[in-house]
């Protein structure tokens, strides 16, 4: 009489019965057990390795070890909403060294990573250890980032600037209007730039500002063009030759025209001497710098 028995080495299943059989008895042998994280490899007698439910004959006393082959689990990782990078997937072996969770590869304008979760809503942190055997699926968390906006009056001459706003990404914010009465001698205020010399991004009062680093607007300026009105003064007759009415920008030097160098005022003959700006009188091919005020030149006429 012999007797044989089973061990099932870390399965997890009902220990199967042991029991006697005489010589060359047949015996069936359990069904699979199972255990978390392996899959079964069959009945070991030390010699021999038998499947699952075979049927074998008994010629000596017996001891049938469950053997086990240990399952990989696989690691992977999503972006959520990430526009760029990756992170190279892994891979745990049941019983094996504990995976360790990878750093972000990710990249996601406008936010900053805040680590991983899995489909349950666990956190995970980046270098930890991982030894569940089961697969698992990461998912990368995003933390809203914060940017200061700050106003330039970029050469104003009066008024001051907003106070410095704050945007997160994901909420709307809007440019700042000119609150503080922004002024530049010569200019209109238009808006605001992400460049001084106005060549960036143009925001006007109430625009929905978008950036993903800290900004400063600086104030946009249009520079004004001033009327220039010509007037014969006291000419009774309106000279052949004479300027038709123009305009300059602000700052620039205009030269002033010619006109007759002679016309008839009240039956005496008068000659042109030039230009009166209600100031000053200058002659004809003289430079006048445009100033903020619309300009009308009279003529002057002396009596020959």
């Amino acid at each position: 009489t012999y007797s044989y028995s089973f061990e099932l080495n870390g399965g997890t299943s009902t220990q199967p019965a042991s029991g006697t059989i005489t010589h060359n008895g047949q015996i069936t042998l359990p069904a699979a057990p199972s255990r978390v994280g392996y899959t079964f490899a069959g009945w070991s007698d030390g010699t021999n390795t038998s499947n699952a439910s075979t049927s074998i004959n008994v010629t000596a006393n017996k001891v049938f070890v469950a053997q086990w082959s240990a399952q990989s689990y696989s690691i992977t990782y999503e972006g959520n909403g990430a526009t760029s990078g990756s992170v190279t997937a892994g891979s745990y072996v049941a019983g094996g060294v504990p995976y360790a969770i990878a750093a972000n590869g990710f990249t996601k304008p406008g936010y900053t990573f805040a680590g991983w979760k899995d489909a349950a809503n666990n956190s995970f942190t980046v270098g930890s250890g991982y030894s569940t055997p089961a697969t698992l699926v990461l998912t990368a968390q995003w933390t809203a980032s914060t940017y200061t906006i700050t106003y330039n009056g970029n050469g104003s001459t009066g008024g001051t600037v907003p106070s410095n706003g704050t945007l997160t990404t994901g909420v709307t914010f809007n440019a700042s209007t000119n609150s503080g009465t922004l002024v530049k001698t010569g200019y209109t205020f238009s808006g605001w730039n992400t460049q001084a010399n106005g060549l960036g991004t143009n925001y006007a009062e109430g625009d929905v500002v978008t950036t993903t680093t800290n900004l400063t607007l600086f104030a946009k300026w249009t520079i004004i063009s001033r009327t220039i009105t010509f007037n014969q003064g006291t000419a009774t007759t309106t000279p052949s030759v004479f300027p038709s009415n123009t305009s300059g920008q602000y700052g620039s030097l205009f030269r002033l025209p010619i006109t007759d160098t002679s016309t008839v005022i009240s039956s005496v003959t008068q000659i042109f001497t030039g230009w009166n700006d209600g100031t000053n009188t200058y002659a004809a091919g003289d430079t006048y710098r445009i100033g903020v005020d619309n300009i009308t030149f009279t003529a002057q006429w002396i009596a020959v």
